[in-house]
């Protein structure tokens, strides 16, 4: 029996097989876990915590800590069995779980609990995740060093299977020798997955017999107490006899292994964990193998302490040593060490060649190439003959960097006043460090955990800066943040703290924050410690009641009060609190999915005629929901409802283009029953499945929170069920929050052909891609082997967050589709609109995913069957749902053409196409006028537009200028003159007034618009306005209305006639003024243009210069101005 788990489920699993395997030997045990969590082991609480009644079962308590090292502390006292006596249990094994960072910061704690050592019929183990790219992690991460420094012996697994192997070695070992040992685990163990062996007769640790260590037997006695006054000798046991005891249980169970080339080879090499599968994967892509390379590898089970008969025995059987490790040479100053006590004179290279010269890389994560690279400098025969394939694509593409979520409350919580001093630190809120619109804050660099504010002491008096703003995160204050409160009050330090209060640690799967308080305790706490004025700001400010407890003095406001309250508070003596109050909206769509939170009822939708394209939602509300969207008159908004999460911050963008919609039991409006598209009929043929040379590799490029890992999980899952043997990893990072996810998955007949689980260099057959942006990069790119591998993309460009941002359109689509299809060929790139479909048919993004599986295996690019397949999509919650959007993916492959008439028939016309009587009276306007014939089409519907805007008298005055222009300019320039002043006279005809607002808003069928949104049966129709003639009178927010804006827009489009006569009634209105006196300007403008000699070029940036005056209001008054600016310059 075989299963395919996760590093982090394995590690799960390991606790159940310890249980096990004591029971096996007669032993009733439990087991106490403690830890902080911390990617890559990130979500490993939760899910240990998913094993629900079993963690009762199999006797497993878990106590998460409030920060690592006083879970180090927990899991220590699991250990005192000889000085308080266990009840019921014949001894605890204690476990530790955390990331490198958190090890340093428990090194006291560590150093006391192993001083004391292992319980009776105890052990403890600590799960240490490293993160030596430093994916997520303000610094890369080797926990070699700490555990070293501690004397802790130090395991390390490569796969998942070595988690379970090595983690019961660990186990046995640390109750062997009394020591704790540690278990490192890289972030490609944790978050990669494979196929293994779960079974407990595998399994057969024994303990040395007749090991004498200074003169006398040797066994572990559980001490009571640690100090070198209480038990004399202890130094002498941590630091020697427990270390020598660990050699001798790794050396009797062979926890350290030999393979490759026979005794007396050339070349031996000395790796361990991770880094042994990229050496054998290394050989495989050089077309070699370590026997034919004349090389004997030995594979360290246990990095420290090493076992000196090993090493020796190996550098007997070799000519030269080359250790090859991540890092600095921690594993290579050992082997030295040990040949020099020996006396042994074997030649060992490693982060040095034989000249001095760099060799094996001090920095960075090792893969499979860098390997091949180092194995080609040892042994230049086996570099292989260059193979001829295309060049990389050279384009200019930027990465897409991480961002908050959609209705993030970091969005708006983050931001400070202009000119502030900010500070960051860890948590999602140092995604500010990333972001473009951050880019001219002035800010201190991040720190660890719990010095947040506390560099600032040091700074300050010797700067003129007065103050700071620091950003606190909830759980990193729980954590230790409330020390560097402390610090700052006792310092006296000019300083506001801003709590981000979010009740969810996010960036490790939205654990609760231990030991975290509620609001109104928070500030009485805050207040006892010494802070001076407290500031709360609340999405709902109300919630609390009356009968909250509050510290005296303390404010409670709305979130909308925070820049304000920000710059008060910089004007504050000594140190300051704001709570910044509003749930994490990741974790609220946890909730919501799983009916613990209620589901706002509230839809958005912006209505892209009435939009002006001036980016002020997107300012405002910074959320990746709101979307630029191409149409007729330039980049608009649009909201994407499936990422929504419902915060609503676009809603204080200054522009009534924004409408909601929301159910309700009674209603006039009813949506349209559901009219989702249905999959094309006919006979759908069954494609067969790709062949499996050696290995497959499959290559998944997207975007966090989009899927991509869920995907990979199907396939893998379906692999399993046809008989194979399953390896890969996920690369995601920061990429939870919308930031790059790369998924790497290897499938084989059996586990020895896996290799490396990251699919190297020309390595993927199946090259699959939600994010075109990624997958027309030179990085991922060279992951193709061209002729071999297919590559099934989504050619939608999603922006990134600096894209929205920055406003800024990214690359060009068919430069993207260029490179793509240029490294594999046309004959083996597909393309498929899958968000597109997903969406569509299931009004949601998320299983677009599996729409590309559908494509990818109608193309013959997946090697299971559709048996497989089907079973492994069909299981689970959104199995039926997985099973049609594979059924969508193949019919894109199968019948486009079918799944375009399927889609685009459930598709309405557009709000912006003239009415047939406006194109008539169009067409007799431009009768017998002299106007280019390329530009008939574009003119006939400007014209019309005009007419259904106002009147024929005004498409007339439209004609009348475009014709000034066509007449000095020609073809041979592609009329572009005429049709830059075409379009921004155009625009300026027609300004969005009450009159046009109301004739635009009345033209929406929001009927169907509800009904594709999901919406059924009865809802309401909510206007956002912020009508001028209110803003004139005081009122400074938007005064959203249904029914009484409806019957008053039906009354203003037929008035609109009457816009800028004398009966008008907001003729005089400064608004209406500006748009007016600007038509006056622009037309006066062109005359001169047409007047002078300007060049070709000029005239066309002249005529399109008004296409910039965008937005309603204060906004528009300020793009006009650098209108006038510019054309006066």
């Amino acid at each position: 029996m075989t299963a395919v788990l996760s590093g982090v489920d394995a590690l799960v699993r390991l606790l159940v097989l310890r249980r096990i395997l004591d029971e096996r030997d007669g032993l009733k045990t439990a087991t106490m876990v403690s830890g902080y969590p911390g990617s890559p082991l990130g979500t490993f609480d939760l899910a240990l915590d998913g094993l629900g009644d079993a963690l009762t079962e199999n006797r497993i308590v878990h106590r998460p800590g409030l920060n690592e090292e006083l879970a180090a502390a927990i899991v220590w006292g699991s250990q005192m069995g000889a000085a308080v006596a266990y009840d019921g249990v014949d001894g605890v094994a204690g476990v530790w779980y955390g990331k490198g960072p958190g090890l340093d910061r428990s090194g006291d704690a560590l150093k006391h609990a192993n001083a004391m050592g292992a319980g009776p019929h105890g052990g403890a183990v600590l799960f240490c995740g490293d993160d030596p790219a430093a994916k997520s992690s303000t610094l890369a991460c080797d926990s070699q060093y700490a555990f070293q420094d501690a004397c802790v012996p130090v395991l390390v697994p490569g796969d998942q299977q070595d988690v379970l192997d090595l983690g019961v070695h660990a186990f046995r070992m640390s109750r062997y020798a009394g020591a704790w040992v540690g278990l490192r685990v890289v972030t490609a163990v944790a978050d990669g997955v494979g196929t293994l062996d779960p079974e407990p007769g595998r399994h057969t640790p024994r303990d040395p017999e007749g090991v004498v260590i200074d003169g006398s037997p040797w066994r572990h006695v559980p001490q009571r107490t640690i100090g070198p006054h209480a038990v004399p000798g202890q130094e002498a046991l941590v630091a020697e006899h427990r270390l020598r005891a660990a050699r001798a249980y790794a050396r009797h169970n062979g926890i350290d292994r030999v393979s490759g080339a026979a005794p007396g080879a050339r070349l031996g090499v000395i790796c361990s964990g991770k880094t042994y599968f990229d050496l054998r994967q290394a050989c495989a892509d050089l077309g070699t193998t370590p026997e034919r390379l004349g090389m004997r590898v030995l594979k360290l089970g246990m990095v420290f302490p090493l076992v000196e008969e090993t090493v020796l025995e190996f550098a007997e059987s070799v000519a030269e040593l080359v250790v090859i490790e991540e890092k600095r040479a921690f594993v290579e100053t050992q082997v030295r060490a040990v040949l020099h006590e020996a006396g042994r004179t074997v030649p060992v290279r490693g982060k040095r060649d034989a000249s001095g010269k760099p060799l094996v890389p001090v920095a960075g994560e090792l893969d499979a190439g860098a390997v091949a690279g180092v194995l080609v400098r040892l042994a230049p025969d086996a570099a292989p003959e260059p193979a001829r394939r295309p060049p990389l694509p050279l384009l200019q593409l930027a990465g897409r960097a991480p961002g908050y979520c959609s209705g993030c409350p970091h969005n708006r919580s983050t931001v400070v006043p202009e000119g502030a001093l900010a500070g960051g630190g860890v948590g999602c809120h140092g995604i500010l460090y990333f972001e473009a619109r951050q880019e001219a804050l002035r800010r201190l660099p991040p720190t660890p955990m719990g010095a947040e504010g506390v560099p600032w002491i040091g700074l300050a008096p010797f700067v003129a800066e007065p103050h700071l703003i620091q950003n606190l995160g909830d759980g990193t204050l729980s954590h230790s943040g409330t020390l560097a409160i402390r610090a700052a009050v006792a310092a006296r330090a000019p300083v506001t703290f801003k709590i981000l209060y979010n009740a969810a640690v996010a960036m490790t799967g939205g654990q609760d924050v231990t030991g975290l308080l509620d609001v109104p305790s928070l500030t009485r706490a805050l207040e006892a410690e010494g802070v001076g004025k407290i500031v709360v700001c609340a999405e709902e400010p109300g919630r609390y009641g009356r009968r909250a407890r509050w510290a005296p003095g303390v404010e409670v406001l709305h979130r909308d009060a925070l820049d304000a309250t920000q710059e008060r508070l910089r004007r504050e003596p000594g140190v300051t609190v704001i709570v910044y109050d509003q749930r994490c909206a990741a974790e609220s769509r946890r909730l919501r999915k799983r009916g613990l939170l209620p589901e706002p009822p509230r839809r958005v939708v912006i209505n892209e005629a009435v939009c002006e394209g001036c980016g002020d939602c997107s300012a405002k509300s910074n959320c990746l929901s709101v979307l630029p969207v191409e149409t007729e008159f330039g980049i608009k908004r649009q909201i994407h409802d499936p990422s929504c999460n419902r915060d609503y911050t676009c809603l204080d963008g200054d522009c009534p283009s924004f409408v909601t919609l929301e159910p309700v039991r009674r209603g006039r409006r009813r949506a349209r029953k559901d009219a989702r598209p249905v999959l094309p009929s006919g006979h759908l043929p069954t494609p067969e499945p790709a062949r499996i040379e050696g290995r497959f590799g499959v290559y998944f490029t997207g975007i966090g929170g989009t899927g991509v890992i869920t995907a990979v999980r199907a396939v893998a899952r379906a692999a399993e069920i046809a008989g194979l043997a399953v390896g890969g990893m996920d690369q995601t990072g920061l990429s939870q929050k919308a930031g790059a996810v790369v998924s790497h998955l290897h499938l084989a007949p059996d586990r020895h052909a896996l290799g490396a689980a990251a699919v190297s260099e020309g390595g993927a057959d199946l090259y699959l891609s939600g994010d075109i942006l990624q997958a027309a990069s030179a990085a991922h790119l060279a992951k193709v082997r061209p002729g071999r591998s297919l590559a099934v993309v989504d050619p939608a460009l999603t922006p990134t967050a600096a894209m929205l941002q920055r406003d800024d359109a990214g690359a060009d689509v068919a430069d993207l589709r260029a490179a793509i299809g240029g490294r594999t060929g046309a004959d083996r790139t597909v393309f498929v609109d899958a968000r597109r479909i997903a969406e569509r048919v299931f009004a949601d993004h998320l299983p677009a995913n599996i729409v590309l599986l559908g494509a990818a295996f109608q193309r013959g690019g997946l090697p299971v069957p559709l048996t497989a397949i089907e079973a492994a999509l069909g299981a689970g919650r959104a199995g039926e749902a997985g099973l049609a959007a594979f059924a969508w993916g193949r019919w894109a492959v199968h019948d486009p053409a079918a799944v375009e008439s399927a889609l685009s028939g459930a598709a309405g016309g557009g709000l912006t196409d003239p009415s047939a009587k406006a194109l008539a009276g169009a067409r007799a306007l431009m009768e017998g006028g002299d106007l280019p014939a390329e530009l008939e089409g574009l003119l006939l519907r400007r014209t019309a537009q005009t007419i259904d805007y106002q009147d024929a008298g005004r498409g007339r005055r439209y004609l009348s200028l475009v014709s000034r222009t066509a007449r000095q300019d020609s073809p041979e320039q592609g009329w572009a003159f005429t049709r830059a002043a075409a379009e921004s006279w155009f625009k300026l005809l027609t300004y969005k007034d009450e009159y046009e607002v109301a004739r635009l808003h009345l033209k929406v069928d929001y009927d169907a618009l509800a009904a594709d949104m999901g919406i059924e049966g009865a809802y309401k129709v909510v206007f956002q306005l912020h009508p001028p003639i209110l803003r004139r009178l005081g009122l400074d927010h938007k005064l959203p209305l249904g029914r009484p804006y409806e019957l008053g827009f039906h009354l203003l489009r037929r008035m609109r006639r009457l816009r800028g006569t004398h009966f008008d009634p907001w003729a005089f209105d400064r608004d209406r003024r500006l748009e007016r006196a600007l038509i006056k300007e622009y037309e006066a403008l062109i005359d001169d243009v047409l007047a002078g000699d300007l060049p070709y070029a000029d005239r066309v940036a002249a005529a399109a210069s008004a296409l910039d005056i965008k937005g309603y209001s204060t906004i528009k008054e300020a793009a006009a101005a650098a209108w006038r600016a510019k054309v006066r310059a």
